[in-house]
């Protein structure tokens, strides 16, 4: 495939400068005061910003699509206040956001219920029993900070009128998929530089 082969790199950057979609998702444990993986349920139904990803006793914050870096950072700080302050004034007891991608102390696989969702949704619960067979609870819990990007609409459609290409969705699929698999390739240095952690409880081994 032939990307924006008619583009300058300068009319590159000036298409794409700040701009674009940008979102954050941010996931953490809930604890209780002492630290143990807090086993209510769900306290944010109803809310698409707050979710969680694997098991019921996780909190991820999930930002809408936004226009800047910042923004989407602006609205993760505000979700996150507001989630440490209802969990802290919970009727079934205080409760925190553990604070590092490594979870707490664990007992056992039963202080990790899977995420219960119903109705339509029911079969999100049905993947993640599956996950937890494939891979086990304790890996499930491993927390982080997802960034989101997608390129601006007037990016695309420019280079997608000089790709010489005749359907656009298969276009961008392409190329989201091959910028996709560049930064596989430098993954690791990502994972190098971010994703150290103080400490590690021997209980997840």
């Amino acid at each position: 495939m032939r990307i924006s082969s008619g583009l300058s790199n300068k009319e590159k950057l000036e298409l794409l400068g700040e701009s674009g979609g940008f979102g954050l998702e941010k996931e953490s444990l809930r604890v209780t005061i002492d630290g143990r993986l807090a086993q209510t349920p769900h306290p944010f139904s109803g809310d698409s910003h707050l979710d969680r990803d694997f098991c019921e006793n996780q909190v991820e914050i999930i930002t809408a699509p936004e226009k800047s870096v910042r923004s989407a950072v602006d609205c993760v700080r505000k979700y996150h206040e507001y989630v440490v302050d209802r969990l802290w004034n919970l009727d079934s007891g205080r409760e925190l956001l553990w604070p590092f991608s490594n979870p707490p102390r664990i007992s056992g696989e039963d202080e990790i219920p899977v995420a219960r969702f119903t109705g339509e949704l029911a079969e999100r619960t049905v993947y993640r029993n599956y996950l937890a067979r494939k891979y086990g609870k304790r890996k499930m819990l491993l927390s982080g900070i997802h960034f989101n990007y997608s390129y601006p609409a007037e990016f695309l459609r420019r280079t997608f009128e000089e790709s010489g290409e005749t359907d656009y969705r298969k276009f961008v699929d392409s190329l989201y998929l091959k910028l996709a698999r560049k930064a596989m390739m430098y993954s690791w240095l990502i994972v190098a530089l971010t994703a150290a952690s103080p400490l590690y409880d021997l209980s997840f081994f």
